[in-house]
């Protein structure tokens, strides 16, 4: 009977020690979850960074990021126009230049940002309003958002 009682508390105790050993897991895998997805935040926030520093596209002035995004647009090339928006816009803006230009009407984008007239810089954002006197063009704003990273001005809405 000392035997059987002997082998039932041994199993019993290794029983107990596994699930504390479970729990003490369970906890320390608890309390490094959240620390790891801060490590892979901090990383794509200076992943991000570097990509605004080295987005070199555009002008040291909002007027001559206009310049640069009309003179693109002039020699018909899209790929570089679509460089002078903000980053997370360039791959929409280069898919829609493409079809602007397909579909003939790349005259027409030049003409509309070629009316705009600076009319406010605060800051970081520079504001230009167009010209609505064509009546085959209506009134609108283009909005360029200075990159800070690399000092130069960004289209962010056209």
């Amino acid at each position: 009977m000392k035997s059987g009682l002997k082998t039932f508390l041994w199993i019993f105790s290794g029983v107990v020690i596994f699930c504390l050993a479970l729990e003490l897991g369970w906890d320390l895998r608890t309390a490094w979850e959240p620390q790891r997805g801060l490590r892979a935040w901090v990383k794509f926030g200076q992943e991000v960074e570097k990509l605004y520093r080295q987005d070199k596209d555009g002008g040291k002035t909002p007027e001559e990021t206009m310049a640069l995004f009309l003179d693109a647009l002039r020699s018909g090339d899209t790929d570089q126009a679509s460089k002078y928006f903000i980053l997370d816009k360039q791959d929409q803006w280069r898919e829609d230049l493409v079809k602007i230009k397909a579909d003939g009407y790349l005259d027409e984008i030049i003409d509309y940002a070629e009316s705009a007239k600076k009319t406010k810089e605060e800051g970081s954002f520079a504001w230009f309003n167009i010209d609505n006197t064509n009546p085959n063009r209506g009134s609108g704003l283009i909005v360029l958002e200075k990159n800070n990273e690399s000092g130069v001005w960004k289209i962010s809405v056209l």
